[in-house]
Order: structure tokens, then sequence, then C-alpha cells
């Protein structure tokens, strides 16, 4: 077998629809130039090689950068070129580990749907592995019905948290109505209405630390939907807490809702956002039970703002689009969530039920059927 071949042949065992390494090799070899494979690999780094090489429909949908727009930004071409390449050895680099394996187990297997793979390969952190790469194998299309799917739950578990939100807020407006003091009125309703107003909160948050495109977007939405998952697992007993705290006579109210803020820190196993869970300093009274009630609200929300806000933030950040590139490879990102969240849910066993619930709606091209046989 000659050179050409013998390279050309050594690298067939990559995603089907990655033709992006195999392109960069195939333009060098077919070069007249006597250089080795590793002055080749680092020949194939050149930025005057990438745009004629990386499609563009690669460098959008699985990549996540708009070419483009950065060009017209004013960025340089050099500038662009560098961060495609570096974000692909990032992705390859990110697959590496398990590429190979999902290949050859899916090898013959025309599967096209998330559902047939966690059936196939069971409904576990496997599974889930098992989608995810065929799903990144299959590029933009693959990755945004996961993405819609994440998406379609996520607003289910955050009109679920302000559903909850509403009744404690409810609560406080009402109490409100009880006090003398009309500065102690207004304090209260301001509370309500901002605790009302933490989902909006949560959805400009999760946008910032879960937005963008591509396979790292991907991520960065399946991070906010385990979260909040984890947010409204938890919520039923967080507001049975605070609605017990808000109810009965304003001598027990501060108590009750000092204990109602440290059983929420507790529920959700974490600090919180201390700026946010500080709460805001309620108007001085001259009725000492109307001023039990100011402060101990005043507590209340400020722990569910806080921890909630908090934890999302915390969670996210560490699972997100931003961390992916220090994580090494799907397991390892699952296996980080179930670490994330064992204290608020059941640890691995909860992630991988959470993810297939996305993953299960996934759709791609086979990966397996039409991969070219290694030799």
């Amino acid at each position: 077998m000659n050179t050409k071949k013998r390279h050309t042949v050594g690298r067939k065992n990559r995603f089907k629809n990655d033709v992006i390494v195999e392109a960069i090799f195939n333009r060098l070899l077919s070069e007249s130039v006597e250089t080795s494979p590793s002055s080749r690999w680092r020949r194939s780094m050149d930025r005057s090689l990438l745009p004629s090489v990386l499609p563009e429909s690669y460098v959008r949908g699985v990549l996540g950068i708009d070419r483009g727009r950065l060009l017209f930004e004013g960025k340089s071409s050099k500038y662009v070129d560098e961060l495609v390449l570096k974000e692909h050895l990032i992705f390859e680099g990110f697959w590496d580990t398990v590429k190979d394996k999902v290949v050859s187990a899916v090898k013959e297997l025309p599967i096209t749907k998330g559902v047939e793979s966690a059936k196939k390969f069971g409904e576990n952190a496997k599974g889930c592995v098992v989608i995810l790469t065929q799903v990144a194998a299959d590029g933009e299309s693959g990755i945004s019905t996961v993405v819609n799917g994440a998406e379609n739950l996520m607003n289910k578990g955050l009109q679920a948290i302000q559903k909850a939100l509403n009744k404690v807020s409810a609560r406080i407006k009402e109490l409100a109505k009880n006090l003398k003091n009309d500065k102690a009125k207004s304090f209260l309703e301001a509370s309500g209405t901002k605790l009302e107003s933490i989902v909006t909160t949560i959805v400009s948050g999760v946008k910032k630390l879960a937005g963008g495109g591509g396979w790292k977007g991907m991520f960065g939405v399946l991070a906010a939907y385990l979260a909040i998952s984890a947010v409204r697992q938890k919520i039923g007993n967080i507001i049975e807490i605070a609605l017990d705290a808000l109810s009965g006579d304003a001598k027990r109210m501060l108590s009750a809702a000092k204990k109602a803020g440290a059983a929420i820190k507790d529920a959700l196993k974490d600090d919180g956002d201390e700026k946010e869970g500080s709460g805001e300093n309620p108007p001085k009274t001259e009725d000492s039970s109307e001023q039990e009630v100011l402060n101990g609200i005043s507590i209340l929300t400020g722990a569910i703002r806080g921890v909630i806000t908090g934890f999302l933030k915390s969670s996210i950040g560490a699972l997100g689009k931003e961390a992916i590139s220090q994580i090494a490879g799907p397991l390892a990102w699952i296996k980080k969530a179930a670490d994330i969240f064992k204290e608020v849910a059941e640890g691995a066993e909860w992630v991988s039920e959470k993810l297939l619930a996305v993953l299960k709606r996934a759709t791609f091209k086979p990966l397996g059927a039409s991969q070219p046989a290694s030799t």
C-alpha cells in the first residue's frame, strides 16, 4: 500500500459527516510536497487553508460561529480563522474518546431517532452518550432537534415555577391589606411583585448563560433545562414552607419566615446569591407586630430569590457553553451534572432520566449504516 493510500485509509473511522479533517488531509496529500504526517498536520493548521476546507454549514451550525457577522463587526480574517480552528479542535477533542466506540456500536444500524437509540443502548447514561454522539455527528439538523426539545420542556418548567411563585406573591399581597402603615403596605406589595418577576430574571439569565448556537449552545440549553428542572422539583416543598410562614398571626411571622428561609436554602443545598438572599431592608414602623411581618417577609423573599437565581447561575455556569471546553467528553459532562444535582435530585439516574426526556425526541441521520468500512 503506498504512502498516500495508507494515510488516507487510516483516518476513515470518523464521524459519518466529519469530512472536515478528512478534507484537510486529502488536500495536503494531493500536493506534491514530501513531508511527514506530523508536519502535514501542522500545515493543516495554517489559517490560509481553513476557509476552503471548513464548510459554512459546519462552522455556523456545529461550531456556532458566524464568520460573516464577525468580519462585518471588524474582526480580522486572521482572528476569525484562528477562532474557527480553535473551536474545531475543541469539538474534535471533546468527542474523541467516544465517537469511534459509538460508530462501532451502531454500525449497520439505520437508527434515526433518539427513542430508537435509547431502546437499543439503554435508558441510562450510556444511552444518553450514544444519542448525543449521533446528534453531534449529524450536525446542525440533529442539534436543533435537541435544542428545540430542551427549550420546550424548559418553558414548561418555568411556567410551573411561575405558578408556584404567584401563590406566595398573592399571600404576601393579601397580608399587605391588613397592615395599617402605608409604607409597610407598599413594601409588601412591591415584595410580592418582585417575587413574581423572578421568572423574567431567570429567562434573561438563561439566555445569557446558555445562549448561542452549535454544539456548545446545545449543551448550554441542556444545562439550563436540568437546572430549571431541579428547581421545579423542589419548588413544591419551598412553596409549602413559604405559605406556612405567611399564615397565622404577626407574632409568629418573624420566627416562621426565618425558619422558612433556612429550609429553602437547605432544600436546594445551595447558599444562593448573597446579594439577593439578604432581602431588602423594610421600612420602620411603630407597630412591633407589623415590623415583625416586614422583617420576616424580607428574609423569606430574599431567600427564595437568592437561592433560585444563585443555584441557576452556579449550575448553568458549571455545565453551560462557557464551561464545555474544560470537560472531557459527553460522559464526563453527564457525571459532572450528576455531581452538581446529587443533593437536589437523585444524581446520575435523575440526570439521565431528564436528559432522555429531551434526547428521545432527537432525530438524526443514521451514523452507522453509511459509515465507510475501516480497513
